[in-house]
Order: structure tokens, then C-alpha cells, then sequence
């Protein structure tokens, strides 16, 4: 038996949030059009809103989505089991092609950060639409989400009923509704509501957009998400105007894979929280409320300001003896006035009006730790910031801001697991999946896995710029230390860079290996023709070395001849290179002095009894065609 909620349940959870939900309109007119004067000294007098709690927000939004986008793929995927750790880097791979490619996740995460950072809180509805066939992503204003009172976390309520609006037309378009021109019209014109009067009618408060649509051929609908005695969730359909009219068939939820395995799945919203305060659904503050004092305070010092403006550059003129009864004068330009006039002056503004606005602008800032450099020094205002204080500042912003990440990271991980679980059920028989500009393919037993889905970013990545400055760092650091793997060095400054260029320019260790040794074979090539080769500082000493004693052992094996300046040449450059390797690698060299030493010694003896033999072979070639000096003597004679 389902366990759904009365109507009256839903409206006195409705009527229960009432202060919140006027609060909320106030923090959407103070972001949007700002907080006016209610009364103004005069008519046209200036009505300044000091955009406080915006610029806050467009300073913080950054540091939320760097946490989707720090990386190549926007989750990290840990297998439970060692059977399913060789999915886990393509799952990850062919999940963020869902997510960015396949769905609109991209666009909805963005609305849901700044809805946050306003409201303070955001709900995001994750579903499978079957006509388009994607996984949906929905970030919910949460004046449109209600839930029972008590609920402290979403996914803890019992019940969700989730407010959609629609015109005619879009409410026609719904598949699996009841859409008749009967119910439609029933619908729009709200007739059938005092049938549903109860004991709860007469304190009900009716709510445009929620309880009844804000124009006539607007349609509310309320979706009701709820568990039944066996904690699976079931959802029904109904509007607040036409309460016992069927909409849509009841059913439950068809999710049975990832987060909904469980046997208390959690419902297809979660939200994000601004802030962590204490337990209750409607707990979290946003910028706007937080502030809202400051730039009320700002607004009315930047509104005293231009009415002094206002006063002061419009002159006034007195006459010092009086104003004749037939006098009437307009100020012209080159005029010559027939009685001494002289202008009224008006004391100036105050200094501590702009004083006030930058230390209640601060107070601000300090409170959401998001200071601003541009303002002048605490102690004394006129000055500029100092090094030192800029850097306080930076650092108290970070450790805020990593704050911040983590939490924000804890519910982007469960929105995350939802959505894999969906992806998995609906998306399954589609392997084929863009990866850094190439089509790639995720092997099917990935989806038998179980993972701990996180995601990616940190509150560490959110300056790219920061992030590769500390990459470098740790590159000039570690260069050639035999403890670090040099290869996952160079790695971290190309993700740190952009980490599609670790595909692009990273190669992998054989195919860097083989280049390696085809350098070293061009190199022996140029000593073969008698020139020396130059050890470069890029090359891998210890695969030229071996290229160097391949070569000589393949010719000693053949019965090749090999010139002594030849092997002069191969020894001089197996030198040079086993010296520039005891400077790089210290370990390498210890594993490859103790053969290479003796065989490079072995190669200067040789070289030099075959220089000997090669000089004596010279010798007898230039003796033998050398004529006899009897033979000389005979044929000067003959001449003579």
C-alpha cells in the first residue's frame, strides 16, 4: 500500500514556509532590480541600487564550476573490486561523453550554481526522458520544491512535490497526460476548488505559480515523488486546482541500477547548499540574505551622495539688495545684469559618506571571505594595499574557497552517482563514446562494476593558472631524481596545461624507446663516414648505450671489419653518453658502470692494436708499390 500525501498535507507544508518564501521574493528583486526607496524627497530624485550581493556572486561562481571542469573528465571513478579496475579510467571516459555530449548537464550545472549562491539552496531533478531519449538534468528554483517540514535533507524526505508551470499549448504536448480540451479548460479556469474545501481551506494562502497559475492559460502541475511501505518511489500527478482529477497514471520509479540498487534509493533530486549551518531543509542562506543589511546600508549612503549631487550642481543665485518688483532676468550667456546677483554656496559632501560605503562594502566581503584587493588598507583607507596584506587576503580567500569546494563536491558527487545509475540502465547498449577528439570504445563488462563515483576537481584547481605555475615548479624540482617516475612528471604539467595534450604530445614508454634507438642508429651512421655525434641533452643515455654495444656486437658476431677510427668514434661517443647519464640517472649509472666500464676498456684496446695492425697494413701497401732501388738505378741509367 502507497503511503501518498493528502492535499491538505501538501498545503499546510505550503503555508508552513511562508516567511521563507517571502524572503525569497525579496533576495530576487534585491539581485535583479535591486531594493528601491519607498520615499523619495522629491520626484525624480536618484533611486541608486548598489549591486553588493551580485558582485559577490559573479566572484564566487568561478570557483563552484572550476570544480565540474579542473580536469579531463568531470568524475573520478574507484572500482570496489580489483576485477573492475581495468574499467574504471573508461568509465569515466564514456560517462563525461554522457554527461557533456549526450545530456544537458553543462547548462543546467551553471543555472544551479548561481540559483545557489542567490537562494542558498538549489534542487536538481536527474530523470531519463524516453522521447528524447537522454538523461535530463533540471536545476529547480526551490520555491517550486516543497517538502513536509521537518525534512532536514532531501534525500531523508518523505514526500517531494515538485511545481511545474505550462501554457496550453506545452501542457499538449506532455506525453501520457490527459490533455482533452475539457480537462484543459478545468484546468485554466480553476473550477472545482471549494469541492476540496477541508478544516485546512481557511488557512490556506494562495500562491501565483504554485497553488494556481499566474495567468489564465498558465497550467500548474504538481508532481507528487513519494516512497510506499517498501521504500521504492512511486509518483503521481495531479494539479491544486482539479485535485481529484487523474492526470497521469500513477507509477513508480523503473530505476533499479547504481545509487538506486540500494535498498533505500535515494529520490531522483539532490540539491545544493551553500552553506552548512545546521539541520533543516530551509536553513541554508544565500549571498543575497547574508548581505542584505550592507547593500541596503550602501545603496542608501550611494543615494544621500547623488542627492547632494543633485543639490549642489544645480546653482542658486541671490540678489545681495533686493529684487527690483518689475525685475524678471534668465540667465543668458554674455548677458549684463541689471542688479548684482551672487551664488549661493553649498557646504560639500561629507568625507565619511564614501568612508562609511568602503568599510560597510568591507564588512561584506570579510563576512563572505571574499575581500577585495581594490579597496584601501584597513587601518587607513586613502593608502593602498601592501604585498604582505594582498597575500593575506589571497590565502584567507583559498582556504574559504576550499571550504566551500568540499561541500560543494560532496553533493556534485551525489548528483553524480544518480546519474550513472540512470546512465548505466538506459545508456548501456551505446559503447562507442569522444574522448579528447577520438572515438573510442568502453568494453561491456564495465557496467557489472561497482565504483565510488567523486568528482574530479578539488578546492586545489581552481586557479588553472596556479595549478600549472605549482606543475612547473615541481618539473625544475624533480628533474632527474631517480625516486620520481620522470615520465608522470612530465604528465602533470601537460594536464596542468590543457590534458588533451597528453595524448597529442605525450608518447608512450616503447614507442619513445624505439625513437630513441633510431636516433642512435642515424648517429652511428654519421661516425661510420668518420664524424663525430653530439650527445644531446634530451636523449635517453641509457637506449643510445645499448643501440651502441648492439652495434659493435652484431659486426664482432658477423666478422664484420670495422675501421679503428670507427670504433674510436663509438667508444668516444659511449663515453660521453655514460657520463651524462651518471649526471641524470645516479641509480642507472650504478646498474650500467659495472658493464659498461669494462666493456668500453675492452674497446679501447681493441681500437688501438687494430689502429697498430691497420698502420702496419698501410705501410706494407705503400712498401710493395714502392719501386726497387736497383731497378730506380737501371732505368736512370737507360735515360742517361
Amino acid at each position: 500500500m502507497s503511503i501518498c500525501p493528502k492535499h491538505d498535507d501538501i498545503l499546510a507544508a505550503l503555508n508552513s514556509r511562508k516567511a521563507w518564501e517571502l524572503r525569497q521574493a525579496t533576495w530576487y528583486q534585491m539581485r535583479h532590480d535591486g531594493l528601491r526607496r519607498r520615499n523619495k524627497p522629491w520626484p525624480n530624485a536618484a533611486d541608486m541600487h548598489f549591486p553588493l550581493a551580485d558582485g559577490m556572486i559573479e566572484k564566487l561562481k568561478p570557483t563552484f564550476v572550476s570544480q565540474v571542469y579542473a580536469t579531463d573528465t568531470v568524475a573520478t571513478f574507484v572500482a570496489l573490486k580489483s576485477d573492475w579496475q581495468a574499467y574504471q579510467a573508461g568509465a569515466a571516459q564514456w560517462f563525461d561523453h554522457q554527461l557533456k555530449q549526450e545530456s544537458n548537464f553543462e547548462e543546467e550545472i551553471d543555472i544551479a550554481i548561481d540559483t545557489m549562491l542567490q537562494t542558498g539552496k538549489c534542487p536538481i531533478k536527474c530523470y531519463w526522458n524516453p522521447t528524447a531519449a537522454q538523461l535530463v538534468f533540471e536545476a529547480i528554483n526551490p520555491v517550486y520544491l516543497i517538502v513536509p517540514p521537518w525534512t532536514a535533507q532531501l534525500r531523508h524526505a518523505d514526500w517531494i512535490v515538485h511545481v511545474q508551470r505550462y501554457s496550453k499549448a506545452a501542457y499538449k504536448r506532455l506525453p501520457n497526460f490527459t490533455v482533452d480540451d475539457a480537462t484543459v479548460e478545468k484546468l485554466c479556469s480553476g473550477d472545482g476548488q471549494a469541492e476540496e474545501a477541508s478544516s485546512y481551506e481557511t488557512q490556506r494562502v494562495n500562491r501565483e505559480g504554485i497553488t494556481k497559475g499566474a495567468e489564465k492559460n498558465e497550467i500548474v502541475v504538481w508532481e507528487v515523488t513519494y516512497r510506499n511501505e517498501a521504500g521504492q518511489w512511486w509518483v503521481k500527478t495531479y494539479s491544486p486546482t482539479q485535485p481529484t482529477l487523474v492526470l497521469r497514471k500513477e507509477f513508480g520509479l523503473p530505476y533499479n541500477r547504481g545509487a538506486f540498487a540500494d535498498k533505500s534509493p535515494p529520490p531522483p533530486f539532490t540539491e545544493f547548499n551553500f552553506e552548512v549551518k545546521e539541520r533543516g531543509y530551509y536553513s541554508p542562506r544565500g549571498v543575497c540574505e547574508r548581505v542584505a543589511a550592507e547593500e541596503a546600508s550602501l545603496s542608501k549612503d550611494w543615494n544621500t551622495s547623488k542627492d547632494h549631487q543633485t543639490i549642489t550642481c544645480s546653482p542658486v543665485f541671490y540678489a545681495k539688495q533686493g529684487v527690483p518688483a518689475n525685475a524678471n532676468v534668465r540667465m543668458v550667456p554674455g548677458q549684463i545684469l541689471p542688479f548684482e546677483l551672487a551664488a549661493v554656496q553649498f557646504p560639500p559632501l561629507p568625507a565619511d559618506i564614501p568612508n562609511a560605503m568602503q568599510g560597510t562594502q568591507r564588512i561584506a566581503e570579510e563576512r563572505l571571505s571574499v575581500p577585495s584587493v581594490g579597496v584601501g588598507r584597513a587601518v587607513d583607507p586613502s593608502k593602498n594595499k601592501t604585498a604582505a596584506e594582498t597575500n593575506l587576503i589571497s590565502s584567507i580567500m583559498s582556504a574559504s574557497g576550499d571550504v566551500r569546494s568540499r561541500a560543494f563536491r560532496r553533493q556534485l558527487g551525489s548528483l553524480l552517482n544518480l546519474a550513472w545509475g540512470i546512465a548505466v540502465q538506459y545508456r548501456r547498449e551505446t559503447l562507442d563514446y569522444y574522448f579528447n577528439d577520438e572515438l573510442q570504445q568502453l568494453e561491456a563488462a564495465a557496467f557489472e562494476g561497482r565504483y565510488r563515483i567523486e568528482p574530479s576537481g578539488s578546492g586545489d584547481n581552481n586557479n588553472r593558472a596556479l595549478v600549472l605555475q605549482r606543475a612547473i615548479s615541481r618539473k625544475q624540482m624533480f628533474t632527474g631524481n631517480p625516486n620520481i617516475n620522470q615520465r608522470e612528471l612530465d604528465r602533470s604539467v601537460l594536464e596542468a596545461d590543457d590534458p588533451r595534450l597528453v595524448k597529442r604530445l605525450l608518447l608512450n614508454e616503447g614507442t619513445q624507446q624505439a625513437e630513441q634507438l633510431e636516433d642512435q642508429a642515424q648517429e652511428i651512421s654519421i661516425m661510420l663516414l668518420g664524424f663525430p655525434a653530439q650527445v644531446r641533452p634530451a636523449d635517453d643515455d641509457a637506449a643510445h648505450l645499448q643501440s651502441l654495444v648492439g652495434f659493435v656486437q652484431r659486426a664482432a658476431t658477423l666478422g664484420e671489419h670495422m675501421r679503428a677510427e670507427v670504433l674510436q668514434l663509438a667508444g668516444t661517443h659511449a663515453g660521453e653518453h655514460l657520463a651524462a647519464l651518471k649526471k641524470k640517472n645516479p641509480a642507472a649509472y650504478a646498474q650500467q658502470a659495472p658493464k659498461m666500464l669494462p666493456w668500453l676498456a675492452e674497446m679501447k684496446a681493441h681500437t688501438a692494436q687494430l689502429a697498430q695492425q691497420e698502420q702496419a697494413q698501410q705501410q706494407a701497401m705503400q712498401q710493395a708499390q714502392a719501386p726497387d732501388p736497383a731497378q730506380l738505378q737501371m732505368m736512370q741509367g737507360g735515360a742517361a
